[in-house]
């Protein structure tokens, strides 16, 4: 059910966690996932190939959202004429010292993503424009364009997400197009 119902896949996971020792909280939580499901039968992944809306990109984190590891969560969705094909959420491998740098994790595993799904589309024989991925800290946003100086470990985060928007573009004018 969850490659079908994208907008339960964050509930039911988290829900796994306690599935060895749950609470009454827990049960009801499921309760509540079963009550939605009954009230949305007809909610579906649908796709437009007429819109002319082709792939695209949103990723978001979560700053420091796990009370005893204060790791954040990440998530990124990956949208192909207008239905998602791609999706996935979970706790970044290191503690972000802020919501900027959380939001950098999160674009860095979403802009992998991204190039590897314009690789395959290339290998498939689909010439691609650039794939725009959204997101919307103001942090990431301001130190994109800036020539600050990082700390090193920073300096990894930042430079993971740009070198792999730079290799999606150094791969896409390889193949003709991006």
């Amino acid at each position: 059910m969850l490659g079908t119902r994208p907008d339960i896949s964050f509930a039911v996971t988290k829900m796994a966690q306690f599935a060895a020792n749950p609470t009454e909280d827990h049960l009801k939580h499921a309760l509540y996932i079963c009550h939605y499901l009954i009230g949305t039968p007809n909610y579906r992944l649908t796709y437009n190939g007429a819109a002319g809306q082709g792939l695209n990109a949103c990723t978001d984190s979560d700053w420091a959202s796990d009370v005893n590891t204060r790791r954040s969560t990440s998530g990124y969705f990956i949208k192909l004429a207008g239905g998602l094909i791609s999706w996935t959420t979970k706790a970044q491998k290191t503690v972000a010292l802020s919501s900027t740098e959380a939001e950098y994790m999160a674009l860095s595993d979403c802009s992998r993503q991204v190039v590897w799904m314009h690789t395959l589309m290339g290998e498939l024989g689909y010439s691609l424009k650039p794939i725009p991925i959204c997101g919307d800290n103001q942090g990431v946003r301001a130190d994109l364009g800036s020539h600050l100086k990082y700390s090193q470990r920073w300096s990894g985060v930042r430079a993971g997400v740009l070198l792999g928007a730079q290799g999606a573009v150094r791969r896409g004018k390889n193949r003709g197009g991006l």
